[in-house]
């Protein structure tokens, strides 16, 4: 398997069929959506990790670097986003060689932390990478016209990754868009 670490300029009209046709394969539920749209409510991911096998992006990861508040103080992070192996390459720990290069990656970049919004079902992938699933956090989105309103918990967990800080900071996390 091949690793590639691309910026969304970086990737072709093909990559992007292929990414989206690999999205719909594992996530079927979510076909219409994926078929017109790699990113999470329409928000391109900023980084896009993939491993081909051949021309074929069989596992992926969307990252998106974001910047949050958290009790009155500014956050650099990173999330994951649209994560799949496709089913045929399941079982190899894929997901585990794609962050381990994201990380490496990522050792350039000033970021605080990682989180990520996950269903219970895969809490063993992203446990197993290190990632710590949170309690019972608040959420609020906060919107260019300066609009906050409380986010709606939708997956199952929000999980920490320690980067520079190594425990999630404590109080009200103030996600910025509408991307979340």
């Amino acid at each position: 398997m091949n690793i590639m670490i691309l910026h969304e300029n970086q990737i072709t009209p093909i990559m992007d069929m292929r990414i989206k046709h690999n999205l719909c394969l594992c996530f079927p539920h979510q076909t219409d959506y994926f078929s017109r749209s790699r990113g999470w409510n329409d928000v391109p991911s900023d980084i896009t990790v993939v491993g081909m096998d051949n021309d074929d992006p069989i596992a992926h990861l969307g990252v998106a670097i974001r910047s949050i508040q958290v009790d009155g103080n500014d956050y650099r992070i990173f999330g994951l986003q649209n994560v799949y192996v496709v089913p045929s390459h399941r079982g190899k720990h894929l997901v585990d060689v794609l962050f381990t290069e994201l990380l490496e990656y990522l050792k350039g970049v000033d970021l605080n932390f990682g989180l990520l919004f996950a269903r219970t079902k895969v809490e063993h992938v992203y446990t197993r990478l290190g990632w710590k699933r949170m309690g019972d956090v608040s959420l609020k989105v906060k919107y260019g016209s300066g609009e906050v309103q409380q986010r709606k918990f939708i997956h199952d967990h929000l999980y920490f990754y320690p980067f520079t800080k190594t425990g999630p900071p404590e109080g009200p996390y103030y996600l910025n868009g509408p991307d979340w």
